[in-house]
């Protein structure tokens, strides 16, 4: 009979998954597998498996990107924010404008 009980080597490495990584970062698992699949090392166009070791250096690259993505996030709703502004400034001024010319009742 097998004695279950002691860690084999392939028991005591315990590989970081996705959902650990994620977990790490800070979201969800599948947010981090889009990011994973739009990094070329990961874009293989199929079913992939992801695990890394503890000191993997790939783990720093993955946490590089999304750093990146997130400063790219940041900068979209600064613009977006900076042209809705404009907007409404715009508006305001041809409201003023049109209140100006509006003959008086």
């Amino acid at each position: 009979m097998t004695d279950t009980s002691k860690n084999t080597k392939e028991t005591e490495l315990k590989p970081i998954q996705t959902k650990h990584l994620a977990a790490r970062f800070g979201m969800k698992a599948t947010a981090l597998r889009r990011v994973l699949r739009s990094m070329s090392e990961y874009a293989d166009g199929v079913h992939t498996n992801y695990r890394w070791a503890e000191k993997d250096p790939a783990i720093a690259r993955i946490e590089a990107k999304l750093k990146q993505l997130a400063k790219e996030k940041e900068d979209r709703a600064k613009a977006a924010k900076l042209a809705l502004e404009k907007r409404a400034a715009e508006a305001k001024a041809a409201a003023a404008a049109d209140s100006k010319t509006a003959p008086a009742k």
